[in-house]
């Protein structure tokens, strides 16, 4: 068994073992309260307490183990077999079917055979020395041939249990074999493919080469052109139309800046009344805290009013007792006066009653009251925590403001610039002859580049192939 296992089987035993010996306990201490506190009964008390001992000291030292499950059923069957020698009580030998079914949680057939062979001699040996009349022995000889039953049964209930366990682990074992062996050949041609796929990748390599040589040779070509290209780089048609769309998009930009800003503004005024709102909530939450411990103060007065008239009902139901004495001495002559003195003693009751309803009432109210106190010097809190977020909301806005100022100033620069721009793309055509010569031969060495990238796409297309059977084999895998 595993450290996980012992723990939850000890923690199921655990509480069963310590109910028998807190039953024996009680048991054994109810005897000596009722003064028959013989040599037996002591020598029960001592085996039972040792055994409450060992078994709470090996639970709570480490459950996870096998020692704490030989040191609970142990102390408890050896404080079991004492019980069982030295007290004459009918039935006491139950108490161990308890055991005999906890031990098979354990899962450990040597274990129940030594427990239940422990329990079967122990009864035998009552049998034996406890010399009872005829129908005890009948009943005796009964329940040791029921708990030789139960042993035999439970035994064999779990022989046959950790015999299938172990088959179901056989035909695991089986399967897992045929797991790692089809594991092992799915490993064997991925190392294949891989293989293949590292030529691939070699004779990529070699292409890929062969295209920077190529690119070397284009770049040595424009080398030649830089000059005319540093001139017109600047001026060409392409750029021209661009600046245009550049210059649009400026303006768009500026625009949307304008109104950005105008935006900013609008948030920070609003900004501005959500935090007088939120300061008059504040207030409001204060003034409503003050009211409400005036209140609270008025309802202890009231209370404090309620004790006294408790008490005067108190003090009336009282005397009305002493007229209905009086009026009994009376006689005849003061049957009048006891009618009124019940009827006043059942007013004072009714006073009493409705006194003490309107105390808890008020109880109640004053429980309310201290709860929406705190319930608004909360929302206080959060408002001042608002006002904060707020404060700080106010200066990052005043921050993004700054920042677009300094934005619209950058992009009516960009403006000029670009308008600086469009002015020299008048002279783009004078300089286009001079590129002629070098694109004949940009075009060539383009040309060997293109054949060189086609066999790369060629040997890519190889790879995938490749790539696309090692995932299908790492599916097998998984599956597998």
């Amino acid at each position: 068994m595993s450290r996980e296992q012992y723990r939850a089987a000890n923690s199921r035993i655990f509480p069963v073992v310590m109910i028998i010996l807190g039953y024996f306990l009680i048991t054994f201490l109810l005897a000596l309260v009722a003064g028959q506190g013989s040599w037996k009964v002591w020598v029960q008390l001592i085996f039972t307490i040792a055994a409450i001992i060992v078994s709470v000291t090996a639970f709570l030292k480490d459950r996870e183990i096998k020692a704490c499950s030989i040191a609970l059923m142990g102390s408890c069957a050896l404080a079991y077999v004492v019980i069982v020698l030295f007290n004459n009580t009918v039935g006491v030998y139950a108490y161990v079917f308890a055991l005999i079914v906890a031990s098979m949680a354990f899962l450990n057939v040597k274990l129940t055979i030594y427990g239940n062979s422990v329990a079967i001699i122990a009864n035998l040996l009552r049998i034996i020395i406890n010399k009872c009349d005829l129908t005890s022995s009948i009943i005796d000889m009964f329940s040791l041939l029921l708990l030789a039953a139960s042993c035999i049964t439970v035994t064999r209930l779990l022989i046959r249990f950790n015999e299938e366990n172990m088959s179901s682990i056989m035909e695991a074992a089986k399967a897992q074999e045929t797991t790692n062996q089809t594991m092992a050949q799915v490993a064997d041609d991925i190392s294949a493919h891989f293989t293949e796929a590292m030529k691939m990748v070699a004779e990529l390599k070699e292409c890929i080469e062969t295209s920077n040589f190529a690119m070397e040779n284009i770049a040595e070509s424009t080398e030649l052109t830089a000059e005319s290209i540093q001139e017109q780089a600047s001026m060409c048609v392409e750029i021209h139309a661009s600046s245009d769309t550049a210059e649009g998009e400026i303006r768009s930009m500026l625009e949307a800046s304008d109104r950005t800003m105008q935006t900013i503004n609008e948030g920070s005024d609003e900004i501005m009344k959500l935090k007088e709102q939120a300061e008059n909530v504040a207030l409001a939450s204060d003034v409503t805290v003050q009211v409400i411990s005036k209140l609270t103060d008025q309802i202890g007065n009231v209370q404090e009013f309620i004790g006294t008239i408790l008490n005067i009902a108190g003090k009336t139901n009282l005397l009305a007792l002493n007229a209905s004495i009086e009026a009994a001495r009376a006689g005849e002559a003061g049957k009048g006066f006891a009618v009124v003195a019940e009827e006043i003693r059942q007013l004072s009751a009714q006073t009493k009653e409705a006194s003490n309803n309107i105390t808890t009432i008020i109880h109640n109210l004053n429980m309310g009251a201290q709860s929406a106190n705190e319930s608004i010097e909360a929302s206080a809190a959060s408002v001042h925590t608002q006002n904060e977020m707020i404060d700080s909301m106010r200066a990052r806005f005043d921050d993004i403001y700054q920042e677009m100022t300094s934005l619209s100033s950058k992009v009516k620069n960009t403006e000029a610039s670009v308008n600086t721009i469009l002015t020299s793309t008048d002279t783009i055509s004078e300089n286009i002859t001079h590129l002629s010569a070098t694109s004949e031969e940009v075009a060539a060495s383009s040309t060997e580049g293109l054949r060189t990238s086609e066999k790369s796409v060629e040997n890519m297309n190889c790879c995938k192939e490749i790539l696309e059977e090692i995932a299908s084999l790492a599916q097998k895998l998984k599956v597998g």
